[in-house]
């Protein structure tokens, strides 16, 4: 019985034990403290000059459009990474501050100081030398317990940006990363590059914790430099489904025409035969193939394992149009592949169009737009266009040389108008005031002056008017680049009776993107 009673004391001393190990080994984290994103300037590469401006402007727009309030949950394994890396880095000053501590210590032996003096400077620097190995075998113990310790859980962290955004963060190239993010509390870096490919920018951006171990994830976008908004704002989106941890979600595809390419965010799908994994949240995706109606949608994953994207394409309704131009006989372009030389008939998508012509090296740009004209099903409508009869491109040259040559004149002869009234104002003045000679010659003098006024004034008058009229033979000219009207040639409506075959009018259903919850997942 009292062999019992020990026994269950003890058990009961080593739960309590243990306990309290648990307990002590937990995790106290700040609840209301922030997890904080910096963004650093982007490096460039290739860039045309006039947009090296985007090693500042593509980082800012990260800012802008990552200021959204939203909140992130720190994950367990973040945390024990975070905490190993802060004893580590500790441990690693105390080995620093060790080997100065050594250092000095072997320099005394050199030097020529008395001996009594060196004993005790050896003695203090051996002793702070026993503190430091102390201390590292304590940072040592502490890195054990980090690897073992439990961590709480905690509430979602506020996701706030670093100096609340109104600075780019910069990174010396040999710091290390982590080191600097830690002592300025910032819990992730993004950095990364501008690049020009073939006339287009390719942004890649990194998402950096600054943690031994952790994943460094990649992002990238693409398109033309005046869309830059619109690929930074689909680069957040991404960047904030890992910010956020939010559930993988894993997506098949049903698409129809087989041969479509399908982007999701801007990024090519290049094989339908198998699922991939995605994170929750919003995506722009684009269909697209040969004849059919191109589509994008917007779409929102979440609260499912599993979708079906699926994605039907509507083919495009065609049309026939016919060019017969008296005048003229250009070729024609159409989706920058050679047509037709006209006179011709060409198959189109009943949409609007743009349309290259080309004579003697002269082009012309032309758009049509079916839904703004009225057209025969019976017969191939005759189009007619007012065709350029001079290269626009070396005539707005030109003419823009003669602009700033005829604002080049006014701006030289505007301020010496000006000095010379101030001048004949203070000489004619000063004449009748009686503070110069009234003589003949005197009156004479001034009055050649004032002539002289009076030609410059015209001769600026008339350079102010001759440049405003360059400028409007500059826009007139201008307007000549931008595409013409295309229309139907009422006095000859019908280029050729031609008898339009009934398959070729398509009447697909309406062109859908859908999700849907894959029911054999599991």
């Amino acid at each position: 019985m009292r062999f019992s009673f020990k026994l269950k004391k003890l058990i009961f001393l080593s739960v309590f034990f243990f306990i309290g190990c648990f307990l002590f080994s937990q995790k106290n984290e700040d609840e209301n403290s922030d997890w904080t994103i910096a963004v650093s300037e982007f490096k460039t590469e290739g860039l045309p000059s006039s947009y090296q401006s985007y090693k500042t402007i593509v980082p800012e727009m990260f800012l802008i459009y990552m200021d959204t309030g939203a909140k992130r949950i720190v994950p367990f394994e973040e945390k024990k990474m975070r905490a190993i890396m802060e004893a580590s880095n500790k441990k690693l000053r105390l080995i620093k501050e060790r080997a100065k501590l050594i250092k000095d210590r072997d320099e005394l032996f050199l030097s020529v100081e008395d001996k009594k003096i060196k004993d005790e400077k050896e003695k203090k620097l051996t002793e702070e030398i026993l503190k430091k190995e102390k201390s590292i075998y304590e940072a040592d113990i502490d890195i054990k317990i980090e690897e073992t310790r439990f961590f709480t859980s905690s509430h979602p962290k506020n996701i706030n940006l670093w100096k609340y955004g109104e600075s780019l963060y910069k990174l010396s190239e040999n710091a290390d990363i982590g080191e600097s993010l830690k002592k300025e509390n910032i819990s992730a870096l993004i950095y990364g590059s501008v690049k020009d490919i073939s006339g287009y920018m390719v942004i890649t951006a990194y998402l950096d914790m600054g943690i031994p171990g952790m994943k460094i994830h990649e992002f990238s976008g693409a398109g033309r430099y005046d869309d830059v908004e619109k690929v930074v704002e689909m680069m957040v989106r991404q960047i904030y489904t890992i910010i956020q941890n939010t559930k993988e979600v894993k997506v098949f595809f049903d698409v129809n025409p087989k041969n479509a390419k399908v982007y999701i965010d801007g990024e090519l799908i290049r094989d339908f035969s198998k699922p991939i994994m995605l994170r929750e949240g919003f995506y722009q995706i684009g269909a697209s193939a040969q004849d059919y109606v191109e589509e994008t949608k917007k779409l929102e994953l979440k609260n499912k394992a599993a979708y079906t994207l699926k994605i039907n394409l509507k083919k495009e309704e065609s049309m026939a149009i016919g060019f017969n131009l008296k005048s003229a006989s250009p070729n024609l372009f159409f989706k920058s592949q050679y047509s037709i030389r006209i006179p011709g008939i060409i198959t189109i998508p009943k949409m609007k169009s743009i349309f290259e012509f080309e004579e003697n090296g002269v082009h012309t740009f032309g758009v049509l737009e079916p839904k703004n004209n009225t057209f025969s099903p019976q017969n191939v409508q005759n189009m007619i266009i007012k065709l350029n009869k001079k290269n626009v491109k070396d005539s707005i040259e030109t003419q823009r040389k003669i602009l700033y040559w005829s604002l080049g004149a006014l701006y030289i002869s505007l301020p010496i108008t000006m000095i010379l009234n101030s001048k004949v104002d203070d000489q004619v003045y000063a004449f009748k005031s009686g503070k110069l000679p009234y003589t003949q010659s005197e009156a004479d003098r001034i009055n050649k002056l004032v002539l002289t006024q009076n030609i410059l004034q015209g001769l600026t008058i008339a350079l102010g008017i001759n440049y405003f009229v360059q400028l409007i033979i500059y826009l007139v000219k201008a307007d000549r680049a931008l595409p013409r009207k295309i229309k139907p040639n009422y006095a000859e409506p019908v280029y050729q009776d031609v008898n339009i075959d009934k398959d070729t009018v398509v009447n697909d259903k309406d062109t859908a993107i859908k999700d849907e919850e894959n029911k054999n997942e599991k």
